[in-house]
C-alpha cells in the first residue's frame, strides 16, 4: 500500500509547521514548501523524522508562474 502524501505551502514554524507535523503523525508523507529559510525547513523535516514521520522539503516561491504546478509534478 502506498503512503498518502500531503502538500503544505507555507510550511514554516507556525501554523504550516504544526499542520505538517499533524499529517505526518497521521501517516502521511509530508511535502513541505516554503519560499525562505532553508535551514528552518530542514529543521522542520528533521523534527518530523525524529518523531517517526516522513517529510521532504522544497524551496519555492508560490507566486512564480508555474511553480506550484512544477512542484506537484515533481512530487
Amino acid at each position: 500500500m502506498t503512503k498518502p502524501v500531503c502538500l503544505i505551502l507555507g510550511a514554516g514554524a507556525g501554523i504550516g509547521g504544526n499542520v505538517a507535523k499533524r499529517f505526518a503523525r497521521e501517516g502521511y508523507h509530508a511535502c513541505l514548501a516554503r519560499r525562505s529559510d532553508k535551514a528552518g525547513l530542514d529543521r522542520l523535516v528533521a523534527d518530523i523524522e525524529a518523531e517517526g514521520g516522513s517529510a521532504t522539503g522544497y524551496m519555492i516561491n508560490a507566486v512564480d508562474e508555474g511553480s506550484i504546478e512544477q512542484l506537484v509534478t515533481d512530487i
